[in-house]
């Protein structure tokens, strides 16, 4: 399968071991936010989320944070900064996964933009954030 950009995903890396901090695991299962490859003005990006079947998910755009914070409102790390703009509001299929497309009809006169995006699942445990993602929308001559 290919990944962001056309290309396949590599081997996993060498774990990096932090000076300072803490782990912080969250019990079930992580819940997924992908934006397709880099796509241009006049085609669609693909946005795939997978949770559990019948969940409800959010999904919203905006700039990254320059370092994730712990939610205090939900499980997972919010990697967005306010104002968040939403994408969509969407429910998982009975496999748990959910694919959408939106066209790219401008991107405001830029020849290329980068969108962040995260997700928000509400679950049957509470809400969850999902991991985070990003799209390279380029111009039709790029």
């Amino acid at each position: 399968a290919l990944d962001f950009c056309g290309f396949r995903p590599g081997p996993e890396g060498v774990p990096i071991n932090w000076p300072e901090g803490t782990v912080r695991e969250f019990p079930g299962a992580a819940r997924r936010l992908s934006f397709g490859p880099a796509t241009r003005v006049g085609q669609a990006l693909r946005v795939t989320l997978e949770g559990a079947p019948g969940e409800l998910a959010f999904v919203a755009t905006a700039a990254p944070l320059r370092r994730p914070l712990a939610s205090a409102f939900s499980q997972g790390w919010l990697a967005l900064q306010p104002p968040w703009r939403i994408l969509a509001v969407t429910t998982m299929d009975a496999g748990g996964t959910r694919s959408l497309d939106f066209p790219i009809g401008s991107i405001g006169g830029e020849e290329r933009i980068t969108l962040f995006g995260q997700a928000l699942f509400l679950t049957q445990a509470g809400p969850v954030l999902s991991s985070p993602s990003m799209a390279v929308i380029l111009e039709p001559a790029l």
